[in-house]
Parts: structure tokens; sequence; C-alpha cells
């Protein structure tokens, strides 16, 4: 499940913490560094189809699936957190004639490995 901490923008996935900033939480430091996880998610429906109400469709759920994702791509990496995440979406242009719409999710970020700093006294809450 995600979690959102106190910071802004900063979520937090299982043991991975994932967050919208480039730099690491007060009390972290980036220890090492990986590559550019990325991950994305399309959704086709019937266009005006009774479906679209089904949770499976839901954005937010798909929204969810995507950052699970890339939270396994990062863990599959060695790292334990995802900086300076971003996202889009992007749907078809609504074409009436076309019998299906699509969403397409993408997420990206740093995979990072963060550790504790020396000085414990600097950790906000």
């Amino acid at each position: 499940s995600v979690e959102h901490s106190g910071q802004r923008g900063t979520l937090s996935y299982g043991p991975l913490y994932v967050s919208t900033r480039s730099e690491p939480p007060p009390g972290k430091q980036v220890e090492s560094d990986s590559k550019i996880v990325w991950a994305s998610t399309t959704v086709d429906w019937l266009h005006l189809s009774h479906l679209q109400d089904n949770v499976d469709l839901r954005l937010e759920h798909r929204i969810e699936e995507t950052k699970r994702r890339l939270c396994e791509q990062a863990a599959a990496n060695g790292c334990n957190a995802v900086l300076g995440l971003n996202f889009s979406l992007a749907r078809d242009r609504g074409d009436k004639a076309l019998e299906t719409r699509s969403v397409t999710i993408a997420m990206l970020g740093q995979c990072v490995v963060l550790r504790d700093t020396e000085n414990k006294s600097e950790v906000l809450f």
C-alpha cells in the first residue's frame, strides 16, 4: 500500500521511499544512484460502456498499479528509493467514431540507495 508522509510530494511504497523531489528526505543521504526506472500502463475501455464504472478501470487504481511496477523495478535494481518522480497521463483524442478509448499513465524517476546521515539530530518530523 502507498502511505503519504508528512513531506509534500512524498510517498512511500512498502520499504521504498518515493518522492517528486530530487533531494533525499531529512536524515538521509544518497549513497549511490542507479539508472532511471520507468513504468507505464495503458487502459482501454469501450466508449459509452457501463464498464467505465468498473473499479479495475478507474484511473486512480491504474496510477497505483503503475507506481507499484515502478517500485518493483527500483527494488530489482537494488534501490530503496526513487527520487524526482515524474508522471504523465495521455489519452486519445476522443474521436466519437472510435469504439474504444485509452489512457496511458507513465512514471519515471532516479533509482537510488539512501542511507541514514551520521548526525541523527538533523532529522525533522
